[in-house]
């Protein structure tokens, strides 16, 4: 098994033998970024946005390693650029509209989540992360909605309905879900997969 050491040493001398390649600069920043050496991690994306600008995934990587460093208006401003450069992403949308939920931009990340549900509507973890949102900002019938499409597209999760009973408790609705037993609901591994 090869060691980090020996990794970046080989990806180093990769980027020496051609520094005009992005895909080398974009080996090393990922490799950099596994070790958390973020910033040279940035740096050498960065290289790769240079050489190849019209690369949406260099500007989305880059997005979620500022992310990651804590640099959300950074991420958001480069997963902006993956999203004009490739508008079909959803990942970036995705990944930008948890930014803008941290920065607090509420409505940005409810538009990027519109959006998301526009190009694919058949998301259940979108209608479910959108619901989450709306809860927190009081929005308590378009909530149940989200919740409900989400049950709707993934009707064995148990986060969706404990969600979806809660919406109703707070509206009042909640008489006839009082005995409902959600434990045999899944509640572990990624429910939002088609």
């Amino acid at each position: 098994m090869i060691s980090n050491e020996e990794a970046l040493a080989d990806l180093d001398h990769a980027v020496r033998l051609d520094p005009k390649d992005p895909e080398a600069y974009h080996n090393r920043a990922r490799a950099k970024h596994q070790t958390e050496c973020h910033e040279e991690a940035i740096a050498d994306i960065g290289m790769a946005i240079q050489l190849d600008p019209k690369t949406a995934y260099y500007y989305h990587l880059r997005g979620q390693m500022k992310n990651e460093a804590d640099r959300l208006e950074d991420a958001v401003d480069d997963y902006g650029k993956a999203i004009r450069i490739d508008p079909q992403r959803l990942e970036t949308y995705y990944e930008c509209a948890w930014c803008y939920e941290q920065l607090e931009r509420y409505e940005d990340a409810l538009r990027d989540y519109d959006t998301i549900i526009r190009i694919d509507p058949e998301l259940p973890r979108i209608y479910f992360e959108r619901a989450e949102l709306k809860s927190r900002l009081g929005r308590l019938e378009e909530t149940l909605e989200d919740y409900e499409k989400s049950i709707e597209l993934r009707p064995d999760y148990q986060d969706i309905f404990d969600g979806l009973l809660a919406t109703r408790k707070k509206l009042g609705l909640a008489e006839e879900d009082e005995f409902l037993d959600t434990s045999m609901l899944y509640s572990e591994g990624d429910p939002f997969v088609k």
